[in-house]
């Protein structure tokens, strides 16, 4: 445990002296607005360290029971195994890591598959861990799949995974409600509604795509979420004025 904690402080070390050229390579894979990649910093890095300091705190306990004799009763945490990651396109460097850190913090091996369609950062990624002393090696046996994406895919992965008695751990995508009562503040609300749907341009599994308006303000808030929409600065994601 102690060295898989200090393998991941080591990888974060890492993350915090190549973070711009993580978010770089995120924005140029796919798309989303550079100060946007930028800012996922805390988020990122803060779950290798979370992770880190979890290495040497999961442990198993003892429990009492009432058996006669000298019979001790435990819990002992043992690593699944190889655990399979599959991941999208639209957060490549943040999806990698919500999937590598727990499962290298419990001694788990882990084999990522990310999208064809943003696979560049994924391959940064391994250079950073390669050179942060993480052991890469092949493995035919998965114990474990977590996937990110469609929840068309997920039900497929689901399927398989019962099928071979797996462990599974899916985060599908959602229809995120946003509602908006009559005494809310619209100042505040207008923009919240508006980005909570156009970030990530709506392709995003906690999108708010849904909005629903109290009939009394109704008119009032479509109108100024269409303007706030209408000032949106569109361009090129590697630019720092692209909303």
């Amino acid at each position: 445990p102690y060295e898989r904690q200090c393998l991941l402080l080591r990888i974060a070390d890492l993350f915090e002296k190549h973070w711009e050229e993580l978010c770089v390579s995120d924005t140029l894979d796919m798309g989303l607005p550079i100060t946007r990649t930028l800012a996922n910093r805390r988020r990122v890095i803060g779950m290798l360290r979370f992770y880190g300091g979890m290495a040497t705190a999961l442990h198993g306990e003892a429990i009492d029971n009432s058996i006669p004799g000298e019979i001790v009763t435990f819990t002992r945490r043992e690593p699944v195994g190889v655990v399979g990651a599959i991941i999208p396109w639209n957060a490549p460097t943040a999806a990698s890591i919500w999937k590598i850190a727990p499962a290298l913090a419990t001694g788990c091996t882990i084999v990522l598959k990310p999208s064809e369609d943003a696979s560049l950062t994924p391959l940064l990624i391994a250079r950073l861990m390669q050179e942060a002393g993480v052991p890469l090696a092949e493995h035919p046996d998965v114990n474990k799949i977590v996937f990110t994406g469609s929840t068309l895919t997920g039900q497929a992965i689901a399927r398989a995974g019962v099928n071979n008695l797996k462990r599974v751990s899916l985060e599908l995508g959602g229809k995120s409600p946003i509602i908006v009562c009559r005494d809310a503040d619209i100042d505040t609300a207008v923009p919240v509604a508006a980005m909570a749907v156009f970030v990530h341009s709506g392709q995003i599994c906690i999108a708010g795509s849904r909005l629903l308006v109290a009939r009394e303000i109704h008119d009032e808030f479509v109108r100024r979420v269409a303007e706030f929409a209408g000032k949106l600065r569109i361009g090129h994601g590697i630019e720092a004025e692209t909303e």
